[in-house]
């Protein structure tokens, strides 16, 4: 936990108009995170045991929690990178207002070399393994077609269990607060109406 936490003010560098990193903290609901970070790879590594299994099974009567096991060793290392391309995206908003659109080549530089690095992870570290053990049982072809199954039942399946709800993540408030500041130098700052521009801000998120 106290490791998410340092990344939250790590990444902070990356708003060019230096805004405070404490303020950049407290967008984030870090409790959301913790939870959400625990519960998605339980959700998804549960649904893609049940698949995977399910046809191994037919050949071999075991339990194979290798495969649940699998998702939550790739969990393990690509959240810190999730984490960082989810940062990367509320500091596009904050500073540009869409986060498909880069606010400067570092920004672009980091996301697509994060976003590489995360495609290569899940198929050194998911991809790869998942198939060679479903290929002790099956030949290529038919363990290539059930795994791709098998994770996309997975995605969407785990997909409908919300435990939590990711909005949650984010703090309307802060974010808001944060936004304005960003939004209007100092020197604008009595010249806009503060409460207005926060309350529009505000009801912009589901309540």
């Amino acid at each position: 936990m106290l490791f998410v936490g340092s990344l939250i003010a790590a990444f902070s560098f990356l708003s060019i108009k230096s805004s405070p990193i404490t303020s950049f903290k407290l967008i984030f609901n870090q409790i959301y995170w913790y939870i959400l970070l625990m519960i998605q790879p339980i959700k998804f590594g549960g649904f893609f045991w049940l698949c995977m299994s399910t046809a191994t099974r037919v050949r071999k009567n075991e339990l194979h929690s290798v495969y649940f096991f699998q998702v939550i060793q790739t969990y393990a290392v690509i959240n810190i990178i999730i984490f960082f391309l989810f940062c990367i995206a509320i500091n596009r908003i904050l500073l540009t207002g869409d986060f498909n659109q880069p606010f400067g080549n570092i920004d672009l530089m980091i996301g697509s070399i994060l976003a590489l690095l995360a495609l290569i992870l899940i198929y050194r570290l998911f991809i790869v393994p998942s198939f060679n053990y479903l290929s002790i049982y099956y030949n290529k072809v038919t363990s290539l077609i059930v795994l791709l199954l098998s994770i996309i039942i997975s995605y969407y399946s785990s997909s409908y269990i919300r435990i939590i709800d990711e909005k949650e993540i984010i703090n309307p408030k802060e974010y808001c607060e944060l936004s304005y500041i960003l939004k209007f130098s100092p020197s604008h700052i009595n010249e806009i109406n503060k409460s207005l521009y926060l309350n529009k801000c505000i009801n912009l998120f589901p309540q």
